[in-house]
């Protein structure tokens, strides 16, 4: 939160932070926020690769200028204000002016092939990738190479918060209302290019249909669409689907469009990163020796519920490309939808398999007993917060659920042997004083 404060409240601001080409550089608007003071107080350090440079703005108050800079428009920059005494009074990354969206990492197209085992599943082979449906026509197994990524049935998920109708849904509040999937029909369509099987069902609260459609180079797309009948109405938290992981893929990466162009390195918002669950390897020496007073690590890497760290169970909003991976490479990259609106992204986070959030008091009545492992929740929809006083702040959509609510998204993703590949250059090593 101390960093957002920073940002909104800077004296100066770049809104597009692309590098727009120009005859003798870029050209970048500033835009002074002071009330009485011009900006030739400050001098702009620009770097940008190996090269360095010092330039004296003159910006008159509360107006915005043009400025040439002498940077490269196919290569990112950073740019730091600095007032006399060498304070740092705000930094920004200037970005390629080129489209954020990132490619799922694919094989060559080979050609689906569909078999049934004896205990009803049944088994999708593209190439080295292993897919398996159970009998109600759900995604529960993916391999590729024979190491096990996805184990375990994935969900549509739905989780109320408590902005209305408090005192009646506190064991409801982020506890997901989607169980115990049960499907009237499966229909697999066998394409030239694809594999497609459709399940047509419904959830305790909801009916609708999910679609997994399997394509020849190897990507997978999970399309659903339900009709809530429940006649409880409650106010939303979150929705979208969650793929479950194995608990050895414990490594999220992720790229995302940030609300600012530059974060400290241990930021959950951060832009780019990597966050394991068991938190920081260079904090584990710390934590065996930590016995009480201030903790010697920043509060991204504190432990919750379910043996994890803020910085992993953090949602991660407006999401490009991201996913879980096991330290040998093996993983599931996910790709996002981002949008210049909030409402119209797609969000990322992990959670441990019952853990829920804010604690698994009241799931054990939804969970089974095997609790191993992650989701992978790719969300429509955040209400930002579960605490009612926030509601007047929030700047997008309060969702009520109610009976005849339409829900319905699509997730892509792939199985992949390496990695997502994240640039943590971008992120500060450090918060400005």
């Amino acid at each position: 939160m101390a960093w957002h404060v920073k940002k909104s409240h800077s004296p100066i601001r770049i809104h597009d932070t692309r590098l727009l080409a120009t005859e003798n550089g870029v050209w970048v608007w500033i835009e002074n926020r002071y009330d009485f003071t011009n900006l030739n107080h400050l001098t702009m350090h620009w770097e940008q690769g190996s090269r360095r440079g010092i330039i004296r703005l003159d910006v008159p108050p509360r107006t915005k200028q043009g400025v040439v800079l002498p940077l490269d428009d196919r290569e990112p920059a950073l740019l730091r204000f600095v007032d006399s005494d060498g304070t740092t009074i705000d930094v920004y990354r200037l970005r390629p002016a080129t489209n954020l969206q990132t490619e799922l990492p694919v094989s060559g197209s080979v050609e689906p092939v569909v078999e049934k085992t004896s205990d009803g599943m049944t088994v999708l082979k593209v190439g080295e990738a292993h897919f398996g449906f159970d009998e109600h026509g759900l995604l529960t197994s993916g391999r590729l190479k024979g190491i096990p990524i996805l184990s375990g049935r994935p969900t549509v998920v739905v989780r109320p918060t408590q902005f209305i109708n408090f005192r009646g849904n506190q064991k409801r509040t982020l506890v997901n209302q989607c169980v115990n999937w049960r499907a009237q029909s499966v229909d697999i369509q066998i394409g030239k290019n694809s594999v497609t099987v459709i399940s047509q069902g419904r959830y305790t609260m909801a009916s609708g249909r999910i679609v997994t459609t399997i394509y020849s180079d190897g990507r997978v797309e999970i399309g659903y669409n339900l009709i809530w009948e429940d006649a409880n109405e409650f106010s939303c938290f979150d929705w979208g689907f969650a793929l479950r992981v194995v608990p050895e893929a414990n490594e999220l990466r992720w790229i995302r469009d940030a609300l600012w162009s530059v974060y400290p390195a241990d930021h959950i918002g951060r832009p780019q990163g990597i966050a394991i669950a068991s938190g920081n390897p260079r904090y584990a020496a710390a934590r065996s020796a930590f016995r009480s007073g201030p903790k010697p690590w920043p509060w991204s890497q504190d432990m919750v519920d379910g043996g994890v760290t803020n910085d992993f169970r953090s949602t991660k909003f407006r999401l490009i490309t991201g996913g879980l991976f096991r330290a040998d490479g093996h993983g599931v990259q996910v790709l996002g939808r981002p949008s210049p609106t909030f409402v119209r992204s797609q969000h990322l986070r992990a959670t441990p398999v019952g853990g829920n959030l804010e604690g698994d008091i009241f799931t054990r009545e939804v969970f089974p007993d095997d609790t191993s492992g992650y989701w992978l929740e790719v969300l429509e929809y955040h209400a930002g917060s579960s605490e009612p006083h926030l509601t007047k702040s929030l700047r997008h959509y309060p969702l009520v659920i109610k009976k005849g609510t339409s829900l319905s998204g699509t997730v892509r993703f792939a199985l992949t042997s390496f990695p997502l590949g994240v640039d943590e250059s971008v992120n500060l090593p450090e918060i400005m004083p």
